[in-house]
């Protein structure tokens, strides 16, 4: 498997447990599941950690995210995650 390919899985795997709204601040939002987990270190560094921390956005205007994009996404993020 490529180095694309496998980030390409991991990215679309995760996108599940955690997203962010640029209405929020762009702060990442963990699902609460994955927040009530106890699966050991690797999902405490992994994944709890980022719950609430903002993203820090490029500079460039160009660079910025799409905030339609990123508003269905949380959406749908915010649907799964009950």
């Amino acid at each position: 498997m490529t180095a694309s390919i496998a980030t390409d899985w991991s990215t679309r795997r995760h996108l599940r447990h955690w997203a962010t709204s640029s209405a929020g601040g762009y702060v990442i939002e963990v699902r609460p599941s994955i927040l009530r987990e106890s699966d050991g270190p690797m999902l405490v560094v992994g994944l709890q950690q980022i719950h609430g921390q903002q993203i820090h956005l490029p500079r460039r205007t160009l660079d910025l995210p799409d905030r339609a994009r990123l508003e269905r996404r949380y959406e749908q993020f915010r649907q799964a995650a009950g």
